[in-house]
């Protein structure tokens, strides 16, 4: 760190020695250090060791788990050029600012990767607040629900044996919580919910029935909400929801985040998005030149 503070200038071996600086810029308040480890976190985030970035953001600095996924600030612009000009009003200007983007970066490669990330063994040992604001992502691309299920067994499981109690299916359904209603049961063919059934039974019994009759009904036959409780239409709304097709771009931070690294069609998504978000109050003309900028940024690409 001396020679950071000589040189301006360090060179990082590895994401283990990056994060080994960012503990000491954090515990002696470097604050340039602090952004430097960040983007040079950023640049180098692989699905490999994005979970031990993540739990690390957690510890340096704790983060409160959002009720909403984080989302990325508001871009000016859906062209390259005037990204580039307002990039420096617009995005992240404290550590704290940084380290917050670097989170959301975290969270939306883990959903670009979700079944790759799902499979390694470091997502049984995430607390629950850890575990809890990556399965809540809306965004997660997941050829089947089932990957989803299978995470939580894993980690009921492994809780069950940190505490020392019998891994019975009430005591796993206490672990998770509310993280049993997190995968979307309705999306799912009658196959794979059997098969998840007999892996791990998330709901109770009065839940895997609602389940089970509306799956056996079949999508052209969609068993009427009429007779169901206010609780039970909110369960089978959010059980129906289909996940997007792409997840938001991430925030700038480096070369590896730049919004021309993500395919054409995941740009368009997240501009749709954010037009979404900003709703009719921005006006047309706002609306036209975001449409100008976007298709100036397709041709030029």
């Amino acid at each position: 760190m001396n020679r950071y503070l000589e040189t301006k200038f360090i060179k990082f071996s590895s994401p283990i020695h990056t994060l080994e600086m960012l503990e000491l810029a954090t515990r002696f308040q470097c604050r340039q250090l602090e952004i430097h480890c960040v983007k040079e976190l950023d640049l180098n985030l692989h699905v490999d060791h994005v979970l031990e970035v993540y739990r690390a953001l957690w510890f340096y600095n704790p983060i409160a788990p959002a009720k909403n996924p984080p989302t990325e600030p508001k871009r000016r612009s859906r062209c390259p050029r005037a990204h580039n000009k307002s990039h420096t009003t617009s995005g992240p200007l404290t550590p704290e600012e940084y380290f917050a983007a670097l989170l959301n970066n975290c969270l939306q490669l883990i959903d670009m990767q979700a079944e790759e990330v799902f499979s390694q063994d470091a997502m049984l040992t995430l607390r629950f607040q850890e575990l809890e604001m990556i399965v809540k992502r809306d965004a997660l691309q997941m050829s089947s629900e089932t990957v989803l299920v299978d995470v939580l067994a894993r980690w009921s499981l492994e809780d069950c044996k940190r505490k020392h109690i019998d891994p019975t299916a009430e005591n796993r359904r206490r672990a998770l919580g509310a993280l049993c209603y997190a995968p979307r049961y309705l999306t799912m063919s009658r196959r794979d919910f059997e098969a998840a059934r007999e892996r791990i039974e998330l709901l109770d019994a009065a839940e895997l029935q609602l389940v089970g009759d509306i799956l056996i009904a079949g999508g052209g036959m969609r068993r009427s909400t009429a007779n169901l409780t206010p609780e039970q239409q909110s369960l089978v709304a959010r059980f129906r929801a289909p996940r997007p097709e792409y997840p938001l771009l991430p925030v700038q931070l480096s070369a590896r985040s730049h919004p021309r690294n993500y395919p054409k069609k995941m740009r368009k998504a997240a501009a749709e998005a954010e037009r979404e978000r900003e709703g009719p109050s921005k006006g047309c003309c706002n609306r036209f030149l975001l449409n100008c900028c976007s298709v100036f940024a397709c041709i030029f690409d």
